[in-house]
């Protein structure tokens, strides 16, 4: 277990280190932020049953998806973004990655860390 932990540790220290800011040199203005929470299945939770019950029914838990679309301008463009992150409208430093971009923000902590990618699930001209 205490190999477990020091190996989390140790990957989230180089994953810490490997981020350069230099390297987030688009400007992203986020305009809009949708916060998704689907249900996307049920799951029998069969904990519950008992024998000396009448009816051995299992009790339904739902699985849900929760993400967030992300509106944002990005050279030109109007970017719908989909991730996990909850960024605010605002500016952020960005970089982009094949067909996701990266965005630079300040976390709960006050350290600057970059999102998980955020998949690019629409985009179009600024007008």
């Amino acid at each position: 277990m205490r190999k477990l932990i020091l190996c989390f540790l140790l990957l989230g220290a180089v994953s810490v280190a490997k981020t350069k800011p230099e390297e987030f040199t688009l400007t992203a203005k986020v305009t809009a932020v949708i916060k998704h929470d689907n249900i996307v299945g049920l799951r029998a939770d069969n904990d519950h049953q008992s024998a000396y019950t009448e009816y051995n029914r299992p009790e339904y838990t739902a699985e849900r998806e929760i993400f967030y679309v992300i509106v944002a301008e990005i050279g030109g463009k109007i970017y719908e973004l989909k991730g996990e992150t909850p960024l605010v409208e605002g500016t952020y430093q960005a970089k982009r990655k094949s067909r996701a971009f990266q965005f630079l923000y300040t976390d709960k902590h006050g350290k600057v860390v970059p999102t998980r990618p955020l998949r690019i699930i629409g985009e179009r001209m600024k007008k």
